[in-house]
């Protein structure tokens, strides 16, 4: 590659003296040389040379801290190599490691530890690293909570809060919804303004509108914004009309109609007077043949349509209601800042006791020192530090906060020696409460440089790139010009931003971008794995690239070696170990990297596991993942065994009861028993040492491939727990309950670094791969979906909007949006939106040969399905609505009927002339199919009726009569093809072979492919057996072509009459399609037992109510697709009360409507809960009949005791095979119960599995 020379955009950012400068450089355009080149012009300077100490260089991580340290003093070195006897370069090259370079908390270090008596901070002050914080943090946090609950009578507004944002007596939601508040709440310049300001916004007079208040007005503004693009689209599309006269005469009349439209509602802004305005019609237009501007207009006229109808959507209910709305959420969030408040100050006061200050705090004690307390003006500190610096230069400038901004403007002289360098469409640390509208106002706002007035602010662009070849260039900008603007992206990437090619490359073979988007196909039967599919393929993608690609090195060209390819993603987690065995399956060595979260890693995950069965036993998910584990290696048949000693007992108690444990189940215990006792009275940073050592976790993980950091990542998390004990994590509940909700969080804890290794391809997170540059860059994963978590909080916040929760119904426990959470939610899917391009940016921009980016997903392949749908079913994602269904019939059966008519005239006529007995048997086929769809359309029609007196459950089932009848007409037709194909077979007849027959055939089958595919996909939808039948049908029927196809080209290359064969076989074939089909249909009709999925999860959802304690004589009734009834009994104590008892249940009733769809009436049975003996004879009963047959369930166990003996009634669940068995079995429980010396006579109901029990296993023993 040739030597890179500075451009004259790069000296100019080097060169230019006298304001502040803003230098937005973009990717690859070398900002850094062009820092160091500025202050190397300082240093070298003929006239008035400066010192190093003359500057604050400012960067965001230690790391490119210290490499820029490195290059400045590389620089000074070369310096002097050309003047050895510089007196002034041998001075700046022994004070560079001295010099001010360094991260804003640094800097801020450094300062107040000069003025901390000005600060008013001890001498002695340390910083706590993020973990010891986040302990500290979290302790003091739940200690506030504490005292709050203790006060809930004296702080109704807390109260209000716990009970509207529904947290109960659970703080573990509320802990984060509070730490996530409170951070926010820290990047305020002024956090207590800040609270302040959001008091003063919620404060709400009678009489106020919705418009007045702060979001009221954030929708009006956004409003009459989007209704002036609309205004402007609509003026752009009357100038192109105004170009051809077909257009003028035909379209220009409705457009100037919009406008006026446009501008009506424009006039309008009051919220009540949005909400009338409504969602005018803007009429149908009609474009004019051959037009040339026709597709443009149309794009134009549909794009300020569909503006209207977004900001349309912001007035969803009238003025009063909405303000109402507002109020009922003021006491909770009054809660919340009540709870921030008291927490900062108790968090202070722990951190000032132990001379502690955090990241946040750094900065907040610096702007306290440096700006006065209400003007904001500077102090004489700021002042005498301003003096010292000649220039502040600040990498990154992109990703400051408002708080950091604050303190760069008192440190430096107004402002007018800033020398900022970022590039905007490179911030991606939003999610680090980054702030790039800071960036933003300034580039909108500075004029370019050699525009602006003597000492006034001005900005450079800097768009020659010289990292990556120009294809890779030309294809970010395709994407980013059509994406990124304004109003999605936060910036128009226009002319200016664009990336220009600098770098010369030799000319290299293959395409230097690609884009592969896998159409995964998975059925309705399993998951599949789209992962493992894409991993797959970049495998096999980067085995070709190693054989085939070529890199250049020092200007001339090599072949590529595995450790110039990265794969980068958005979120590797869990799945880089997908792509890592996929590449190690083709013998490719991999490297995973650092950068990734810790809790995610197997071997702290399994730690984990530990630490919290050891703090407590009774936890059953981690109790069995850590038994399952390599470190105990306990199988999942031992697992069961173990679990099904006692049915009423959680895991532990189970091991516990074992009557005979074996030695490794003895070991476990023993082991558990120790670590439990070690917990209490050993130091945390001891003891799990001693959990790691003793339970073998070390030693297993390091065998495994890639020991070392395995070891590395155990090391780090001690170091992590060392911190956490400085910090006061008290016990070992505490360390759990800080990972616990470090992983609730999302914030991981950083892993291991290690070298990479120089033989492997790298996998890396696109945030870590920014600043770095690869050869070739696998960009995957790109079918994820955008990250909205976020916007599920309870509360959100926003630096304008302040902030905004959900309203709640008290009575009916519901939730809904209310104002201020709609704005916010919508602001922060926008910032979202910006934040993910942006990413993007960064990780094409990462390429220097090649850039290969693959996306999967499993709706690539249904584009025309989706048209159909669109055009012929309205509101066709609602599959639950009975008109949608049948919808979504009359559109397979018109299909079917088009296509089938269509295959059968073409096949009949090749087929009769060519004399081809298969074809013309195909062609008959295809007609009975044409037949088959007419019979499907019928029994959706019928099915889509209403129920009626004679059919109250409705016409459902008329769906599985049409599929029978589709099946009956099938073994018709293959019938008469046996008799004709036998025929042909004893008086064989030549079949002529043609282009034609070729091409008919060929078609035939890839239209029926699809058809197959259409069908599926629209019977998945709304469960129809009808359609799974026809989709069926259209499969036999490529497999039929295929074989009428084979027959042909045999006879025309052998002279072989296969022809009757082979129609005899699609006949067969055909029969056993239609004994299917009707089997299938036959069977709900019959009525088969339901689907065990549906089963479980009914079960699940009722044994999920916490005063639930038991599920039986579950029964489903099917009724046809969409229509099922159910009815179960649930076990209520029968200390509760009834009519609480009742509502349970109607609400129970209600959810299994809403999330399953099925009609389920609940009968409430009572147990005695209380009564020792019943307690103790029913686990007798369970044990005894259990060592008969695991299968056998009881329910309605109850006794009815009298003076001589005591009658035991219960219900039996039995299979069908035990039926002969009922008397042994009574007997037998008799016989085991009189060994308790008391007389029991058992009274048995037999349930002969009429209803649909679900094995024991899937009953939670909590719930038993």
């Amino acid at each position: 590659m040739a030597e890179i020379r500075a451009t004259p955009q790069q000296r100019a950012a080097a060169e230019d003296r006298g304001g502040a400068l803003l230098v937005a450089a973009a990717a690859g355009s070398g900002k850094t040389k062009v820092l160091v080149d500025r202050l190397m012009g300082y240093l070298t300077d003929p006239t008035n040379p400066a010192d190093l100490d003359d500057f604050l260089i400012i960067t965001y991580t230690r790391a490119a801290a210290s490499e820029l340290r490195g290059k400045i003093a590389a620089r000074i070195a070369d310096a002097l190599a050309v003047a050895p006897d510089d007196r002034h370069l041998q001075r700046q090259l022994t004070r560079v490691y001295l010099a001010q370079i360094s991260t804003v908390h640094s800097f801020c270090q450094t300062v107040l530890r000069q003025y901390a008596a000005e600060a008013d901070l001890p001498a002695d002050f340390r910083v706590a690293d993020e973990q010891q914080a986040a302990a500290l943090r979290a302790q003091t946090l739940r200690d506030v909570l504490s005292e709050l609950y203790a006060q809930l009578d004296d702080e109704p507004d807390f109260a209000s809060m716990i009970d509207t944002l529904g947290y109960g007596r659970d703080d573990r939601r509320l802990l984060d919804l509070a730490e996530r508040s409170y951070d926010v709440m820290r990047c305020k310049v002024d956090p207590a303004a800040w609270m302040a300001d959001c008091l003063h916004a919620y404060a709400l007079p009678e009489g106020i509108a919705a418009e007045q208040t702060l979001w009221g007005a954030y929708y009006i503004k956004a409003r009459s914004d989007a209704l002036a693009n609309a205004d402007a689209m609509l003026a752009q599309a009357e100038a192109l009309c105004l170009r051809e006269e077909a257009l003028e005469k035909k379209c220009l009349p409705l457009l100037q109609k919009n406008r006026e439209t446009v501008r009506t509602l424009m006039a309008e802004t009051t919220w009540d007077g949005c909400v009338e305005a409504g969602l005018p019609s803007f009429g149908v237009m009609r474009m004019p043949k051959d037009a040339e501007n026709a597709e443009q207009i149309q794009t134009l006229r549909n794009e300020a349509k569909q503006m209207l109808k977004i900001v349309q959507s912001y007035f969803y209910a009238p003025s009063e209601q909405v303000v109402e709305d507002l109020r009922k959420t003021v006491p909770a969030l009054r809660g919340l800042l009540t709870l921030l408040r008291r927490f900062d100050e108790r968090f202070t006061q722990e951190k000032r006791r132990r001379h502690l200050l955090d990241f946040s705090d750094l900065e907040h004690c610096m702007i306290g020192l440096l700006t006065k307390k209400g003007s904001g003006r500077p102090t004489e500190a700021a002042k005498s530090l301003a003096q010292s610096y000649r220039e502040i230069l600040i990498d990154e400038y992109q990703d400051s906060n408002a708080v950091q901004e604050r303190i760069f403007q008192a440190v430096s002289r107004n402002g007018k020696n800033l020398f900022m360098v970022g590039d905007v469409k490179q911030s991606i640390y939003r999610f680090r409460l980054a702030d790039p509208s800071i960036f933003l106002s300034k580039y909108d706002a500075y004029p370019p440089l050699g525009e602006q007035d003597p000492g006034e602010p001005r900005k450079l662009l800097l768009s020659q790139n010289f990292r990556s070849r120009p294809e890779i260039l030309e294809a970010a900008n395709d994407v980013f010009s059509l994406v990124m603007k304004k109003e999605a992206g936060e910036l128009d990437y226009t002319r200016a931003e664009a990336l220009v090619p600098g770098a010369q490359f030799p000319e290299s073979p293959g395409p230097k971008v690609e884009l592969h988007c896998l159409n995964y196909l998975v059925s309705s039967e399993e998951n599949g794995d789209k992962t493992g599919a894409e991993a797959e393929f970049v495998a096999a993608r980067i085995e070709r690239l190693l054989r085939e690609a070529f890199v250049t090195e020092n200007g001339a060209l090599r072949p590529a070696k595995p450790s110039d390819i990265v794969i980068l993603m958005r979120s590797p987690g869990m799945i880089a170990g997908v792509y890592q065995a996929a590449l190690q399956k083709r013998g490719i060595a991999c490297d995973v990297g650092a950068g990734g979260d810790l809790m995610q890693t197997a071997e702290i995950e399994i730690l984990f596991q530990l630490l919290q069965i050891i703090d407590n036993p009774h936890r059953d998910i981690p109790l069995a993942a850590a038994m399952a584990s390599p470190v105990f290696a306990f199988s999942p048949e031992e697992l069961a065994l173990l679990r099904a000693q006692e049915q009423h007992a959680d895991l532990y108690d189970c091991l516990c009861a074992c009557r005979e444990p074996d030695e490794k189940l003895r070991a476990f215990l023993s082991w558990l028993s120790r670590m439990r006792a070690e917990s209490r009275r050993t130091p945390l940073p001891e003891f799990l040492n001693a959990v790691v050592q003793s339970s073998g976790l070390e030693t297993v993980f390091s065998a495994l491939p890639d020991g070392e950091r395995r070891r590395g990542n155990l090391a780090a998390f001690a170091s992590f727990v060392t911190a956490g004990t400085q910090a006061e994590l008290r016990s070992l509940s505490d360390l759990v309950q800080l990972l616990w909700q470090i992983q609730q969080r999302g914030a991981g804890l950083p892993t291991q670094d290690a070298p990479a290794r120089s033989d492997a391809v790298r996998i890396m997170t696109i945030h870590k791969s920014k600043g770095l540059e690869f050869p070739i860059v696998i960009l995957a994963d790109l079918a994820r979906k955008m990250n909205m978590q976020d916007n599920a909080s309870a509360v959100l916040t926003d630096e304008e909007l302040l902030l905004g929760g959900n309203v709640v119904d008290l009575a009916s426990r519901s939730y809904y949006h209310g104002l201020a959470r709609r704005a916010i939610i919508d602001r922060k899917t926008a910032q979202t939106v910006s934040e993910e391009m942006r990413v993007l940016y960064v990780a094409m921009t990462r390429a220097k040969e090649q850039l290969i980016m693959t996306s999967c997903s499993a709706h690539y392949g249904s584009r025309l399905k989706k048209l159909l749908l669109r055009l012929f079913v309205k509101n066709y994602t609602d599959t639950r609505n009975p008109a949608v269904r049948t919808q979504y019939g009359k559109l397979a059966g018109i299909t079917g009927i088009f296509c089938n008519l269509l295959l059968f005239a073409g096949k009949l006529v090749v087929g009769t002339l060519c004399k081809s007995v298969s074809i013309t048997a195909d062609a008959v086929n295809n007609l009975s199919d044409a037949s088959s769809s007419v019979v499907t359309l019928l029994g959706f029609k019928f099915a889509g009726k209403p129920a009626d007196p004679e059919h109250p459950y409705g016409h459902n089932r008329m769906e599985y009569l049409s599929g029978l009848c589709v099946a009956v007409m099938i073994l018709l037709i293959g019938a008469e093809l046996v008799k004709t194909s036998v025929a042909r077979i004893v008086s064989p007849e030549p079949v002529e072979f043609s282009l034609a027959i070729v091409l008919v055939l060929v078609g035939s089958i890839l239209l029926k492919l699809w058809m197959a595919g259409f069908n599926r996909s629209l019977g998945m939808a709304i469960d129809s057996a009808a359609l799974a039948a026809a989709a069926a049908d259209s499969r036999n029927d490529v497999i039929a072509t295929g074989a009428v196809l084979v027959s042909c080209v045999v006879g025309k290359l052998t002279g072989a009459r296969i022809d009757g064969w082979t129609g005899l076989c699609v006949a067969l074939f055909i029969l056993w399609s239609g004994i299917g089909i009707a089997k299938d249909t036959i069977d709900p009709l019959l009525g088969m037992a339901p689907d065990e999925h549906l089963v479980r999860q009914i079960t699940d959802l009722l044994l999920a109510q916490d005063k639930v304690l038991g599920v039986h004589d579950l029964m489903i009734h099917d009724y046809g697709p969409g229509r099922r009834f159910a009815s179960a009994h649930v076990e209520m104590d029968y200390r509760e009360d009834v009519l609480d008892a009742h509502e349970r249940i109607d609400e129970l009733e209600r959810q299994v409507r809403r999330e399953l769809g099925v009609e389920l009436v609940i009968h409430y049975d009572p147990i005695v809960t209380d009564d020792e003996e019943l307690t103790r004879i029913h686990a007798r009963v369970v044990e005894i009949l259990k060592g008969v047959d695991p299968q056998l369930a009881v329910h309605d166990f109850r006794m009815v005791r009298g003076s001589r003996h005591t009658n035991v009634i219960f219900d039996m669940v039995l299979p069908f095979s035990m039926e002969s068995r009922k008397q042994e079995l009574r007997e037998l429980v008799e016989r085991e119960l009189q060994t308790d010396g008391k007389q029991y006579h058992a009274v048995i109901t037999f349930d002969m599995q009429a209803f649909n029990e679900l094995p024991e296993k899937s009953v939670s023993p909590e719930k038993t």
